[in-house]
């Protein structure tokens, strides 16, 4: 069951931040979770450019803020379409505690596995 919060230490213009008795700080829309099995998600989307033979190919990355934590990582990142297609198609992703190491983890996989140019059809 998550702590009660004391009160907002700051307000932004989207949403106050509280800080519980942890030391934690939390924004108000995690609170709109009931039951951590929901999953409640905030997203946040990036585009990246990645070389490929013909040219350059946009690469849309999708990270998931819970609000309940997965064990230690709160975020996860995940390319909307396969990379390495011709082989074994592959969709990078990756976990972390920030959103810049989930958002990093899934940038190097993409890096790892070339992305091919869109077959035309």
């Amino acid at each position: 069951m998550r702590e009660r919060a004391q009160k907002p230490v700051q307000a932004c213009a989207n949403a106050p931040v509280y800080t519980l008795q942890g030391g934690e700080s939390v924004t108000d829309w995690k609170f709109a979770e009931a039951d951590p099995s929901e999953k409640l998600a905030k997203l946040h989307h990036f585009s990246v450019r990645a070389k490929v033979e013909s040219g350059c190919q946009e690469i849309r990355i999708t990270v998931w803020e819970y609000a309940s934590q997965t064990g230690n990582m709160a975020f996860f990142a995940q390319t909307e379409e396969d990379v390495n297609q011709h082989l074994v198609p592959f969709r990078p992703c990756g976990w972390g505690n920030t959103l810049f190491a989930a958002l990093s983890a899934c940038l190097r996989n993409i890096r790892k596995f070339e992305p091919e140019a869109p077959v035309a059809g």
